[in-house]
This record gives C-alpha cells, sequence and structure tokens, in this order.
C-alpha cells in the first residue's frame, strides 16, 4: 500500500506443489490490464515444495492507477485446477494535493504588520503524502516556502499554519496566493487558491461625521464629500499629510445646507493624510487614505 511504482518492476511470486509427483518445466503465466506474459520453470519441484520465482520479464507500472493481476500454472498433468490460479490487485497511488482554502487572514478585520497566513489543504488523491511543499505569494512580494510535515490521507484536509507571518498593515489592495509544489503531483489544477481583499480604515469605505459623509476611503485620486445642515454657504476644505504640512486647500462658496462637492485629490502622493472641513464655524477633522 502506498508503494510508488517504477517503469521497470520485477514480478516475483511463490509456486507449491501441492501434488505426490516431481514436478519439472511448469508453464507459468500471469496477465495484467489485457497484457499475457509466460515463462516455463525447469527447477524440479518436489511434493510439499515451495518455490520463489521471478519473471524473466519486467513490466511498466510507472502510470498511476490499479494493476488487476491473475497468476496461473498450465501443467498439462495437473490432477487439481482449483488452485492453479491467482488473482491480486495493486494500486500505484495517485499524488494529488492542493489548497483550497485560505483561513487567514480574515475578511473585514484591522491588519497589522505580522498577520498569520493559514491555508487548507486536501489530499485529492489516493496516496498517504507527508513533506508537503506550501508556498503563499503576498503581492509583488517574494514566495514564502515552508513544508508541512505532518501526514495526510487520501481525502483528508487540514490547515497549515505559515511560521513566517505577512505585513498587511499599508491601506491598499492585497492579492494573497497559496499553492501547494508536490514534485509528483498528477494534477496542478486545483493546486492554488487566490483572495483579494481591501485594508481600509474601516470596514465601511465610507467615513461618516459630524453630518459629512466622506468616500471612498481609502480613495484613489478623486474624493466625494457630501453635507447636510451646513451652517455657512462656505465650506473650506484642507488635506494635510502625516507631519502636518499642508498639501492641498480650496474654499467652495454659494453652497446649500445639503449637498455635495468633488475633490481632485490627484497631485497628492500615496499615504495617509487628514482631511479638514471647515464651514466657518465648525471644523471636522478625519484620516484618508490616498491608493495610488
Amino acid at each position: 500500500e502506498n508503494t510508488q511504482y517504477s517503469s521497470s518492476e520485477d514480478i516475483s511470486l511463490a509456486i507449491v506443489n501441492y501434488g505426490t509427483s516431481i514436478c519439472s518445466e511448469i508453464p507459468l503465466h500471469f496477465l495484467y490490464n489485457n497484457n499475457h506474459i509466460k515463462d516455463t520453470v525447469f527447477t524440479q519441484l518436489l511434493p510439499g515444495e515451495r518455490l520463489a520465482y521471478t519473471f524473466s520479464q519486467s513490466i511498466d507500472m510507472e502510470a498511476k492507477g490499479d494493476y488487476n493481476f491473475t497468476f496461473f500454472t498450465s501443467l498439462s498433468a495437473d490432477m487439481q485446477k482449483d488452485n492453479d490460479s491467482l488473482q491480486i490487485k495493486f494500486q500505484n497511488p495517485i499524488v494529488d494535493l492542493g489548497a483550497v482554502e485560505i483561513m487567514n487572514p480574515l475578511p473585514d478585520t484591522s491588519y497589522s504588520s505580522s498577520e498569520p497566513i493559514s491555508v487548507k489543504i486536501k489530499n485529492f488523491g489516493t496516496a498517504l503524502v507527508s513533506n508537503i511543499p506550501v508556498v503563499y505569494v503576498l503581492n509583488e512580494n517574494e514566495p514564502v516556502y515552508e513544508s508541512f510535515e505532518l501526514y495526510l490521507a487520501a481525502g483528508d484536509s487540514m490547515i497549515y499554519n505559515f511560521n513566517i507571518r505577512a505585513d498587511i498593515s499599508d491601506f491598499r489592495e492585497y492579492s494573497l496566493i497559496s499553492y501547494t509544489n508536490y514534485p509528483s503531483d498528477a494534477s496542478n489544477s486545483n493546486d492554488t487558491i487566490h483572495l483579494s481583499f481591501l485594508h481600509t480604515l474601516s470596514e465601511n469605505p465610507f467615513s461618516n461625521k459630524d453630518d459629512f459623509l466622506v468616500y471612498p476611503n481609502p480613495f484613489r485620486d478623486i474624493l466625494y464629500v457630501n453635507f447636510k445642515n451646513l451652517k455657512t454657504s462656505m465650506l473650506r476644505v484642507s488635506v494635510h499629510d502625516i507631519t502636518g504640512r499642508l498639501s492641498f486647500r480650496k474654499d467652495f462658496t454659494n453652497l446649500g445646507r445639503t449637498g455635495g462637492i468633488t475633490l481632485d485629490l490627484s497631485q497628492l502622493s500615496k499615504g495617509l493624510y487628514l482631511l479638514k472641513l471647515d464651514d466657518g464655524e465648525k471644523v471636522v477633522t478625519m484620516k484618508i487614505y490616498h491608493q495610488y
């Protein structure tokens, strides 16, 4: 069981003389998967004697799957035929492993610079397998190669927790790919799993504060600000970087109490900023993140 067979396998079996006469020149055959191999055993076999015999021709069993064998003798003087044959099945186990689900990171959570990465691995084949190469790749980073060293039985699944964690602290889009990389895997179609997610400032891309709605956050160049109950007809918008330096300012006039404005912030570098909204009576501040 779980033996990996090659393209040149020797076939051996034991034959027994159940009779009371000496036997020689015994025709010995085996059939397998519509092939017929015949040898002649020239060794004299005494009554009750047992002989281990290896056929002169080896066979190719490298292909994965089942091999059905029938072994039999065809000695013309044999008086009892019911013990002449033997049927047996061998299996060259199929190795087929794959990553089926990314368990960590979880969606819709706050991420850090040291996030655990976990993946569920399944044995789709028929072989008992261990020391499975497992890989993950986060965005443009170098692949992380590790090994799942436990035994995984046919049809079973287990979760592998990578030792090397991932930095997901940046507010941006992430692409996480994980896959198994077993050398003799029979099928690559089920090796890989992919997860895309967005790390935002909050679970909701809309930021609400004091009758202001700012979206999307993070944003790509264009930021929208909706308002209600504006105290005056003017709104001053300013954006400061994390050092406090002014990066953008614009005054909007002749506004109604309810409405919206569009900010083109494409000139900003990628990063975290502080947005200030001043209607002359109050100042509202909130963090925004420019993705590109």
